[in-house]
């Protein structure tokens, strides 16, 4: 991924990552269990991979005859993927 974006660009994103994680979560101190955190830098992430693998692919979109509702099913699942990454 590093050949498509900066590695500079990917720090910041996860520091940005981090930061709004940290915001998320002392909102969510009153909760008794804490749902998944998903920011705005978790569904850039997710879009990130997304394009890796369209250039890994030679552009050839392999979800090209998905039905509207899997092709948001699997959008979803990139970005609850992402939000789990780790920190850093």
């Amino acid at each position: 991924m590093s050949c498509l974006v900066q590695p500079s660009f990917l720090n910041l994103m996860f520091q940005y990552r981090r930061l709004f994680h940290a915001i998320a979560i002392q909102e969510l101190r009153s909760v008794t269990a804490v749902p998944t955190v998903i920011s705005w830098v978790d569904v850039i992430l997710a879009k990130l991979g997304d394009v890796t693998s369209c250039v890994a692919s030679a552009m050839h979109d392999r979800y090209d005859g998905l039905s509207d509702a899997l092709r948001k099913r699997r959008e979803e699942d990139n970005i609850r993927a992402a939000a789990q990454l780790p920190g850093s």
